[in-house]
């Protein structure tokens, strides 16, 4: 292991707050139980963008996770709408889910300046890997 990579035993030294805009059910269910195996993060959940905007406008987040195909405003345009205006969430690292598997996805990552881009159904190790990279630089 690299001396710039950090272990979860580094990460838990502190608490991570995310928040989780997802509107189906057992999608959230899911994100929250791999984030829960991680220990050190603290997990608000919303189900629709506008809620998701809202909430990002308010708070300062640690990361950002949010589906592209929710009611009221799509995560990709909440995405580039924080990353490109001037609040307290505009540097948080984000992260873009789609139910989307083909070379679409990596598209629609790239338009909304998403910092990962993860297809659903979600494979765990992928994802926990992802949150992972993006709280290391918080370290």
């Amino acid at each position: 292991m690299s001396s710039n990579t950090m272990n979860d035993a580094d990460l838990t030294a502190q608490r991570f707050s995310c928040l989780l805009a997802e509107d189906d059910e057992v999608s959230q269910e899911i994100i929250a139980y791999f984030i829960g195996s991680l220990g050190f993060i603290d997990l608000e959940v919303v189900s629709d963008g506008r809620d998701a905007l809202n909430r990002s406008m308010a708070r300062k987040f640690d990361l950002l996770i949010f589906d592209r195909e929710m009611p009221f405003i799509h995560g990709d345009k909440l995405i580039r709408h924080l990353h490109a205006s001037n609040n307290v969430n505009s540097d948080t690292p984000a992260i873009l889910l789609s139910a989307s598997t083909g070379p679409e996805i990596i598209e629609l990552g790239a338009n909304c300046n998403a910092d990962a881009t993860l297809s659903k159904p979600l494979n765990q190790g992928q994802f926990l890997a992802a949150v992972r990279r993006l709280l290391q630089p918080e370290l």
